[in-house]
């Protein structure tokens, strides 16, 4: 594939706001129509498409007919469906990072404790005006709880996800294992003290049955994350290296 194309297409696919899948597929289908034009210059001016060398005249034209990248780019905002542009936009205030720092991982962590808490005293008010029963009394400790747990879980899995995506990649085995330990004894500790403010006396007589699921569950949910991050990053990186080039 030929690097000055790549980054025209980035510069038009990167900004959107739509799934990976639908970027993925944007890349490939721009591309094919940037080197459909540069292989029909290359053959108008009688060079060598195949060559190992690339025509920069021909590719240059062949950019040139592109169009301006900013008004493609919007005019295929357009065409992306609302519900997943929303959705996208909650991703990137979620995750504006791909690759997260310890402290970009945080505040992904708070963002999702904030979201959580509002949606669980939402759910809450709700059914005391349905039931007349005072539900967010009743229930005050896991609404204070189960935000704090699920902002701690986000930012763990993502932070250590991404270092474990990076560690098996790099065949770096020791530190993968240290990094997917870290967030299953994280995520089990959470559920512990989660139990503990509900019920200590529950906790304390039946807590270690939870741990029986909650092992397997954070395990499962983990290798899920690691391999997603994994999958993404393998698929976008000739992508990312086009987008980051400086072509004169």
């Amino acid at each position: 594939m030929i690097p000055e194309l790549m980054k025209t297409v980035e510069q038009v696919v990167r900004p959107l706001l739509c799934g990976h899948a639908r970027k993925m597929q944007m890349r490939h289908e721009l591309y094919a129509l940037l080197e459909d034009r540069y292989r029909d210059n290359c053959q108008t001016a009688g060079l060598d498409p195949d060559a190992e060398a690339v025509h920069h005249e021909a590719l240059d034209r062949a950019i040139e007919a592109f169009g301006n990248p900013e008004e493609i780019r919007l005019e295929m905002q357009a065409t992306i469906p609302l519900a997943e542009r929303w959705s996208k936009q909650l991703d990137h205030w979620m995750s504006p990072d791909q690759n997260p720092s310890f402290s970009a991982a945080c505040q992904v962590g708070v963002r999702m404790a904030i979201l959580m808490a509002v949606l669980l005293v939402g759910a809450s008010i709700i059914a005391s005006l349905i039931t007349g029963e005072a539900k967010v009394l009743l229930v005050w400790q896991t609404l204070c709880m189960l935000p704090i747990v699920a902002g701690i879980n986000t930012a763990s899995f993502l932070w250590l996800g991404n270092r474990a995506a990076e560690d098996c990649r790099q065949r770096r085995w020791r530190p993968f294992a240290l990094q997917t330990g870290s967030a299953i004894g994280i995520f089990c500790g959470t559920v512990l003290a989660l139990q503990f403010v509900a019920s200590p006396e529950f906790m304390l007589t039946t807590g270690w049955k939870h741990l029986l699921v909650a092992f397997p569950f954070a395990t499962l949910l983990f290798a899920l994350v690691t391999s997603y991050v994994s999958r993404e990053r393998s698929e976008r990186a000739d992508w990312t290296k086009a987008g980051e080039l400086e072509v004169e």
